[in-house]
């Protein structure tokens, strides 16, 4: 199996690592609780993921994932801070298994204050999976906390409102711009 990835108008095949099944459907069934963004759905996505990284260690997919779903737990609760102690070493691990998995760095990019280290860790998450609407959607409320780049954070949103135009969190992050 070949993933492409697109770089600068460059095909790059990449081959994709061959996944525990039943861990690929518990990261499935974690991805689909993820999009409601509820404290109660989140913690039923760790337990899935917890599931899918008990049946496949070496998941970094399910580990990012992991590591959003604390994320959007503490963003309701206890903070994105409080869970940045927690989220590090999962996403270390998620790209210590695959280097190039674009929604690690763009997660990654929650772990600190610094504007344009999130930036950075956003864009090169993009670059490396420009489809990740979560991605985009982190991007925009970075963007929108700058007023002179309004216009880009109204950009982002709608990307990642048609790549996955059925989030709520999409809608919610256009409607609070």
């Amino acid at each position: 199996i070949q993933r492409i990835l697109q770089r600068q108008g460059e095909a790059i095949a990449r081959p994709n690592r061959v996944v525990n099944e039943e861990a690929q459907r518990e990261l499935l069934r974690a991805r689909q609780l993820l999009i409601t963004r509820s404290v109660d759905d989140a913690e039923k996505a760790i337990e899935h993921l917890q599931r899918a990284l008990t049946l496949d260690p070496n998941y970094a997919l399910a580990y990012a994932r992991l590591a959003d779903a604390i994320l959007i737990q503490a963003e309701s609760t206890t903070g994105i801070k409080s869970a940045r102690s927690a989220v590090a070493p999962l996403l270390e691990k998620a790209l210590a298994l695959d280097p190039e998995l674009g929604e690690a760095y763009a997660l990654r990019s929650r772990l600190t204050d610094d504007t344009a280290e999130a930036e950075r860790d956003l864009r090169r998450g993009l670059d490396l999976n420009p489809s990740y609407a979560r991605g985009y959607e982190l991007l925009a409320s970075l963007q929108s906390s700058r007023v002179e780049q309004r216009d880009l954070a109204l950009s982002s949103i709608d990307r990642a409102i048609a790549l996955d135009p059925l989030s709520p969190g999409n809608l919610n992050t256009k409607a609070a711009l």
